[in-house]
């Protein structure tokens, strides 16, 4: 059986911004890391610097800050977070708690995702009805495993969005909003499709948005709040389109760190704040995560979260669990300069702190 995580190293074609096979990108010939690290590898720190250029986007998974990710010497240990995937960690989490929640959010605006025909290829999450004079701030998210079903994530995205969010998820959905999805575990477990996002498709999602082809129809958007976020392999790809793109604002990384050392440089390039979220020492990405919060520039604004329950969270859970309460918090901080939100990161007696969550703010002045 093949992991959320685990899928993310498979090959795929290459796909443009409109989803149609690539010729341009380079063919993708590895199939998996080996589940042994080989002897002999280098060390981390003498692999050279790779200059990519923006069209990894388009051609790599994970994008420019991915890189390599189907080198063994490089790749996480998916086998020792199996556990976790399935069970969690002590303060909750785990695929296994799986629950499909078409409650539309606690939020006051009641949220559904549906299709844009001038947007294909990604899936919107938005208030069910038009709020009047109030701009949504965007959030582009890519999913984890890079994976093309927009819908993967529904329960969190839709918590955020009905907080006043208009957010854009990479990959349209395969069930439309409300249809329970049989065996709905096991389907997490093992996505069917080898396809996988790229992170160009954040980029593309931007651009419409820019375009003004939400206005109306969901709502007036505030294009100077966006954010970028993504899980696990989108997460790679949330850093890959917002490294060098002056409209994101600020960055959500979950569960997930820049895997190639060859390409750890480009968190020096980073300007916009980071929130970090992750499972805690059961989650694969752990190693990552702290690598890349002590690395980013000291002067970066950033926030790092962590709660023992493993590398998929709590999303699965309905209106996603601890990490949606979290990710509620940070983003309307964030996206909406909510100061009662901002209060429950830096206050340690707040709900945050009692459902568990350790959160290092050192590199985010109160």
């Amino acid at each position: 059986m093949f992991f959320l995580h685990l899928i993310a190293w498979l090959p795929v074609i290459p796909v443009s911004a409109q989803g149609k096979p690539d010729s341009g990108c380079p063919k993708l010939t590895k199939s998996a890391p080996s589940p042994t690290k080989p002897k002999n590898c280098p060390d981390p720190k003498t692999v050279p610097a790779v200059k990519g250029t923006l069209r990894d986007n388009e051609c790599l998974i994970g994008g420019i800050m991915g890189g390599d990710f189907f080198n063994p010497c490089y790749a996480p240990n998916v086998g020792a977070g199996m556990g976790s995937i399935l069970s969690g960690g002590k303060d909750g989490g785990g695929i296994g708690k799986a629950k499909q929640d078409w409650s539309g959010g606690s939020g006051p605006f009641n949220a559904r995702y549906s299709t844009d025909p001038s947007l294909p290829l990604h899936t919107i999450y938005a208030p069910k009805v038009v709020v009047p004079g109030k701009k949504l701030p965007l959030l582009v998210w890519a999913n984890g495993a890079c994976a093309t079903n927009g819908a993967t994530f529904t329960n969190l995205l839709t918590e955020l969005s009905s907080h006043g969010i208009l957010i854009i998820a990479t990959g349209s959905p395969k069930t439309p909003w409300g249809t329970p999805i049989p065996n709905y575990t096991s389907t997490l477990l093992s996505p069917t499709s080898s396809d996988k996002s790229r992170a160009i498709q954040l980029t593309e999602a931007i651009d419409w948005a820019f375009r003004g082809a939400a206005e109306g129809k969901y709502g007036s958007v505030d294009l100077d709040r966006v954010g970028a976020a993504g899980q696990s392999c989108g997460g790679v790809e949330a850093y890959s389109a917002s490294v060098f793109e002056p409209r994101v604002r600020v960055v959500g990384i979950y569960n997930t760190g820049v895997v190639d050392p060859g390409r750890r440089w480009y968190l020096k390039e980073m300007k916009q704040g980071i929130g970090y979220f992750h499972g805690g020492e059961g989650d694969f990405s752990y190693d990552y995560i702290e690598q890349d919060f002590r690395e980013i520039p000291a002067t970066l604004p950033a926030i790092k979260l962590q709660l023992q329950a493993g590398h998929m969270g709590t999303y699965f859970e309905p209106q996603g669990g601890k990490f949606g309460k979290a990710s509620v918090a940070f983003w309307k901080w964030q996206l909406q300069g909510d100061e009662t939100s901002k209060a429950l990161f830096f206050n340690k007696s707040s709900s945050l702190y009692a459902d568990g969550w350790q959160i290092d703010t050192s590199h985010w002045k109160a």
